[in-house]
């Protein structure tokens, strides 16, 4: 008895308390613009921050909540999609899919990057401008790759090294693009809320003409809608100037 209970408790020790079965590495799939070491230093400090004691190492692979993982490298690193996909060989695999994390503003004759924070970092060069005037006056196709363009109205001349936007509306209009593009709706740019109170957004459509969308309600649905309208629209029916789908289930066309 005494034999059994020592291989008993060697069992105990190999399987909970020691880091045999402790994650050591994480490998992540879908990076595009993020490091993989800087999300794997961020996994073994969200691992650490369990909050409640317990006998077992932070990292063992059979007691990780993976669900609490994805859900704090989404929100640190404002991710589209985190999955915890497997563990195993003392590894933590991840996949991610990311958002923008820069856009483009256009106001006046300027065309300049920001950040996610809403910082000003430089001017698009020749080619980049080249591109974004393309896409703007429809002369190439879209895609689902395409960086945000925002368009501020009537705002006043931006210098880099500036702040010219808050960042919950730079990370506001981001989640929107993303949301919208992954519909299938492509668009050359966007004109935001025209005040802090407005939620109406207006979309300029690959045709040239506005789509107007409410932020503060889902977008899926108004985006579906708008879509359904043009496979079911006759092909003699032309929209001259905008088409208004806020109202899910309805689209106004003028």
């Amino acid at each position: 008895m005494l034999l059994a209970f020592v291989a008993l408790m060697g069992w105990v020790d190999l399987l909970f308390v020691s880091d045999w079965l402790s994650v050591r590495d994480v490998q992540v799939k879908g990076l595009k613009q993020l490091e993989s070491a800087e999300i794997a230093k961020a996994t073994f400090v969200i691992l650490e921050e369990r909050g409640v004691w317990r006998p077992w190492p932070a990292r063992h692979g059979w007691f990780i909540d993976k669900e609490r993982v994805a859900r704090e490298l989404q929100k640190r690193f404002f991710a589209e999609k985190v999955t915890v996909d497997k563990i195993n060989n003392n590894v933590l695999r991840l996949k991610i899919e990311e958002r923008a994390k820069r856009i483009i503003i256009r106001s006046q004759h300027q065309y300049l990057w920001m950040d996610i924070n809403g910082f000003v970092t430089s001017e698009l060069n020749f080619e980049e401008r080249q591109n974004i005037q393309s896409r703007l006056l429809g002369q190439r196709s879209l895609s689902i790759d395409d960086i945000p363009i925002v368009h501020l109205n009537d705002a006043q001349e931006l210098h880099v090294s500036e702040i010219a936007a808050s960042e919950n509306d730079v990370r506001k209009w981001i989640q929107s693009a993303s949301q919208i593009t992954k519909e299938g709706f492509l668009y050359r740019e966007m004109v935001p809320p025209d005040h802090p109170s407005g939620t109406t957004a207006t979309f300029v459509s690959q045709e040239g003409y506005k789509v107007y969308l409410d932020l503060a309600e889902p977008l899926q649905a108004q985006v579906r809608s708008y879509l359904a309208f043009l496979r079911s629209r006759r092909t003699n029916a032309k929209i001259s100037e905008y088409v208004d789908a806020r109202i899910p289930g309805k689209v106004y066309v003028k």
